[in-house]
């Protein structure tokens, strides 16, 4: 892309301009605590085409995943596939007045030229989405940006805006009628207020509506209202994950929900996909009635091949298969990710030994066996006490917000195949689009 080689021009002809950029950034990332990252000096540039073809396939995703959690909420063997526990489930059949299982989920994909495929599914983006609004604004506003913006536009999605839209149109297709309903943002605050929650808060407040941050212990179910620091809350947002370990510090919220009470915005049942096993479920062909034919279709062409590691037969590419003797004599197809998304193995990247021991490890837990997938790799200037240029692979983190893309990630590594716990940095994703420059009248 011409855009690519302007930006990267313009750095090399400004070192000092540069090198002002890379403190700004260095010192971002150690806010953050971000001290393993690179620092890279320009953002992902997205293009318009790209953008389309993620938030095609991101409504597509999307109401497949509804399919799921439509069937699921009455169907347990479903429900234990995707690994809820019996308390999770009734969490999940709380009726909460709102339709759908996430209100701002993230999809990852790799987008090649050969296609695109989705490598991951966060079931609640919205505060990943703020940060990565923050960084497309810090990025797009120094000098180097400011002489690229001469000849391109950087568009960057207006994400505080989506956040008002999305609170009050939830709340009054909730039924809410207040004019001026109070927000409670809702996170353990053991380790003190996160940055995302600073962000979301300071909008809301801004914006003209009062938002309180508070701890899931300090909300109190008292006469048919939730209660915050003495105020009653209207529509709650929950900024921490619910489990069976903090349930019980959640006893007034969730009372509260299943008394209709107060609008949760992001739905208890947005667990049903947090759990890798959503992809085994979207592939295997036991599931396969759940969803249309254009939805299969899509499926096909754009979900990696995913089954829970297990002592079973299934099918591949409509070959019947023995799943842990395929698993063993095809490592250099497949990788193996444990269902919380916290190690992984890519069979390319193991011996046969390693790789062995991974399924007999997989057989004895909760694992998903998928083909693995291969990054596109770009180019990216990064700041080595100098500008210099490296490739790396990256995966694409986008928001979806109804039929909106609303922001995200370009998450870069070393690596060229897909492994979430690969050392990586993440850019703000930033819409380019070449500015036209109107014909002089003669």
């Amino acid at each position: 892309m011409k855009e690519k080689g302007l930006f990267h021009t313009i750095l090399s002809r400004d070192p000092d301009g540069a090198r002002q950029m890379a403190e700004r950034l260095l010192a971002e990332k150690e806010r953050r605590q971000e001290h393993h990252c690179e620092v890279i000096l320009r953002p992902y540039f997205g293009s318009l085409d790209q953008i389309r073809t993620l938030r095609h396939a991101g409504r597509l995703l999307v109401k497949c995943i509804e399919e799921i959690c439509a069937a699921a909420l009455s169907n347990d063997p479903l429900l234990e596939r995707l690994g809820l526990t019996i308390e999770e489930r009734k969490l999940a059949r709380i009726d909460h007045g709102n339709s759908g299982f996430s209100v701002f989920p993230q999809i990852e994909t790799s987008l090649t030229r050969h296609g695109l495929h989705i490598v991951d599914i966060i079931a609640d983006g919205l505060p990943d989405i703020a940060n990565a609004f923050e960084m497309a604004r810090l990025r797009s506003s120094n000098p180097t940006s400011r002489e690229f913006t001469r000849h391109y536009q950087m568009k960057v999605p207006p994400f505080y805006e989506l956040i008002h839209e999305l609170f009050l149109s939830r709340y009054a297709r909730w039924g809410g009628r207040s004019q001026t309903p109070t927000i409670a943002l809702i996170l353990d605050m053991s380790a003190g207020i996160s940055i995302e929650a600073s962000m979301i808060h300071g909008h809301l407040n801004s914006a003209g509506l009062t938002t309180l941050v508070c701890d899931p212990r300090d909300l109190l179910f008292h006469d048919s209202r939730l209660m915050a620091h003495g105020s009653a809350v209207d529509i709650a947002y929950r900024l921490a994950p619910l489990t069976e370990s903090n349930m019980g510090d959640a006893a007034s919220l969730i009372e509260a929900v299943q008394q209709n009470a107060v609008c949760l915005i992001n739905p208890f049942k947005q667990k049903l996909s947090e759990s890798k096993a959503i992809f085994d479920v979207l592939t295997h062909e036991r599931y396969r009635e759940l969803f249309t034919p254009r939805e299969r279709l899509f499926i096909r062409k754009h979900i990696p091949w995913s089954r829970v590691m297990e002592e079973a037969t299934t099918y591949y590419q409509g070959s019947k298969i023995d799943l842990p003797r395929f698993a063993r004599h095809n490592r250099h197809l497949l990788c193996l990710t444990s269902m919380n998304g916290q190690e992984v193995f890519v069979g390319q990247q193991c011996d046969q030994a390693q790789w062995e021991a991974a399924i007999d490890r997989a057989l004895g837990g909760k694992w998903l066996l998928q083909t693995r997938v291969l990054l596109p790799v770009e180019d990216f200037p990064v700041w080595r006490d100098e500008v210099q240029i490296d490739s790396f692979g990256y995966s694409l983190l986008i928001g979806i917000f109804d039929t909106r893309v609303a922001g995200g990630w370009a998450r870069l590594s070393k690596s060229s195949f897909f492994n979430p716990l690969a050392e990586h940095t993440r850019l703000p994703i930033i819409e380019t689009r070449k500015l036209r420059i109107a014909r002089r009248r003669r």
